[in-house]
């Protein structure tokens, strides 16, 4: 056996030990599994309302670390829906084929790729 077998099994028959004597060979307790699974959700559910509230204001989370954000061809802020169809829908077209719709940025006039074309946004300062 591994050394980390052996000491997580002797951790655990002396841990047993002390909570409930005589418990003998019980399985590990069952609240540890629960506990990295509710923080997963608190985690994730922080990350999609944090994102929500970028999105609403045309940023991304990673656009808004970088001081950029999404505008729509009259200037105003896309709004969520926009935003949602541009990154869930228009991202993955500008990268299906060899992520031929990101290169296109470098050579358009406009610098739109795809996904930018596709909702009718630009990407500004």
């Amino acid at each position: 056996m591994p050394a980390f077998s052996i000491c997580s099994y002797r951790w655990s028959r002396c841990s047993r030990s002390w909570s409930s004597p005589g418990a003998g060979a019980a399985a590990a307790p069952k609240d540890e599994p629960r506990v990295g699974v509710l923080l997963g959700i608190v985690l994730l559910l922080g990350y999609n309302v944090w994102a929500f509230l970028v999105f609403v204001k045309g940023l991304t989370p990673g656009k808004k670390l970088l001081g950029i954000r999404v505008i729509k061809e009259d200037g105003t802020s896309p709004g969520f829906f926009t935003m949602l169809i541009r990154e869930l829908m228009g991202k993955p077209i500008s990268a299906l084929v060899l992520f031929l719709g990101f290169l296109w940025i470098l050579f358009d006039r406009d610098k739109q790729g795809w996904h930018d074309k596709l909702m009718s946004t630009y990407v500004v300062e």
